[in-house]
């Protein structure tokens, strides 16, 4: 199995897999921000999949499932945080998610969510700038010409 392949976060994996649709995806991704929003919650996207009775326990625990680790959190919270400043709304961070997600199952190249937000126009350079020096990451993330 190649890097790539054991970076991939666990809900492309399954929908890779044919475990769950792409739909399915992005309304547990969409309940994980909301709680994230709403209680400051960030419950794994498997946990939820696995509460809606979408996918079995023995699916969630494919063996060579990486859960979603450290550097996805970090993506998550910076789409919280940029509606929270009101940058953005939550329809906005699933559309950029989604396309993010089906990014990974068609092999491109990996982008980050706020490069999506910068690209599609729903924030400027200056607000995902303002979201990554809060976030104690100072990278320097520009729309693409």
């Amino acid at each position: 199995m190649n890097t790539e392949e054991i970076n991939k976060r666990y809900g492309v994996k399954a929908v890779e897999r044919g475990f769950i649709t792409l739909d399915q995806l992005l309304m547990a991704i969409n309940i994980q921000i909301l709680e994230n929003l709403e209680r400051g919650e960030h419950r794994r996207i498997g946990r939820i999949l696995k509460e809606l009775e979408i996918i079995s326990p023995s699916k969630i625990m494919m063996p060579d499932a990486v859960e979603e680790v450290t550097s996805d959190s970090i993506r998550k919270r910076f789409g919280v945080l940029a509606i929270e400043k009101g940058f953005i709304t939550t329809e906005q961070l699933v559309r950029a998610i989604e396309e993010q997600i089906k990014n990974e199952i068609a092999q491109e190249r990996h982008r980050l969510i706020g490069e999506i937000l910068c690209e599609k126009g729903y924030m400027t350079k200056e607000q995902c700038d303002e979201v990554l020096m809060e976030l104690g990451k100072a990278r320097n993330v520009s729309p693409r010409a």
